[in-house]
């Protein structure tokens, strides 16, 4: 409703991943599939854009890579294998 109360005039701008960040029904290139196992992951403590990359990975039978450690421990019922990679350490900048 609050774009609806904009100016026509007045252009709207937003990142590329606008419509899963607000779980919108206009999801590009996202199979209803995916958006529907999205909404059911993220009905626990896994957030709903996360989930669309669980959804996906579950619908190819692979696993899913992510340096976000919370999508495995977020107790969700996840059947893909989650790879979270290792970030590299920050280097201590030691003041003399």
């Amino acid at each position: 409703m609050l774009l609806a109360a904009q100016p026509a005039a007045e252009p709207l701008i937003a990142p590329g991943h606008f419509a899963v960040e607000v779980m919108s029904g206009l999801i590009e290139a996202t199979p209803w599939d995916d958006v529907h196992r999205a909404w059911v992951l993220s009905e626990g403590s896994l957030r709903y854009a996360d989930a669309v990359y669980v959804a996906a990975a579950e619908r190819h039978a692979t696993a899913l890579l992510t340096a976000d450690a919370r999508i495995e421990r977020s107790g969700a019922p996840l059947t893909c294998t989650i790879v979270t990679s290792a970030r590299a350490p920050t280097a201590v900048v030691e003041e003399e």
